[in-house]
């Protein structure tokens, strides 16, 4: 009390205003220290936010790759096992290069286009029908993979301006986390 009596009484006009202003100012400051504590908090939970949103796509990212190398492997093994049947069974009447068509195409209608495929045993036309079958069903994965993959470049693009809207250097960081991923799996 003593200090507000000096106050008022202090032969300086400015004085009243200035104890008024300081005795406002410390609830102002409690606000004002709350708000950039808030903001800090909050960019906090923004990198928070970003790591885990970026931690998910990097999965999904990694995930796609590796559906797609197993896609790749499994192609790449039935058209193996398909033309390595086929050099051990095709008759020798087949002409030469029938035959290394046949052994190379990896593609099944490719090879039943030929009139020698309609000359070869059944067992053998079925090894190539079965092969087409199963390429097919293979090639509708990789479609769907690939549409997939689209919707994944999508959201990592989106997330990317969202974060270089606010912070232009981080999402450079988060850009190269998704160009090391993948380069890490070496696909």
């Amino acid at each position: 009390m003593q200090c507000l009596t000096f106050v008022k009484h202090c032969p300086v006009p400015s004085a009243h205003l200035c104890h008024k202003s300081l005795a406002m100012g410390k609830p102002l400051f409690f606000v004002v220290a709350f708000l950039c504590a808030c903001f800090i908090f909050s960019n906090c939970s923004k990198s928070e936010q970003w790591n885990l949103e970026c931690s998910n796509l990097l999965q999904s990212s990694i995930a796609l790759e590796h559906r797609h190398s197993q896609l790749k492997a499994s192609i790449d093994s039935l058209w193996d096992f398909t033309s390595l049947q086929l050099e051990h069974s095709l008759p020798s009447s087949i002409p030469p290069v029938d035959r290394e068509i046949f052994l190379k195409s990896r593609n099944a209608d490719h090879i039943r286009m030929f009139m020698s495929f309609k000359h070869l045993n059944p067992s053998l036309q079925s090894l190539v029908n079965d092969a087409g079958d199963y390429d097919a069903v293979l090639a509708k994965q990789m479609l769907a993979l690939i549409g997939q993959r689209q919707v994944f470049e999508q959201q990592k693009i989106h997330f990317l301006r969202k974060i270089e809207k606010e912070d232009l250097t981080a999402s450079r960081v988060y850009a190269n986390k998704f160009r090391g991923a993948v380069e890490k799996l070496g696909y």
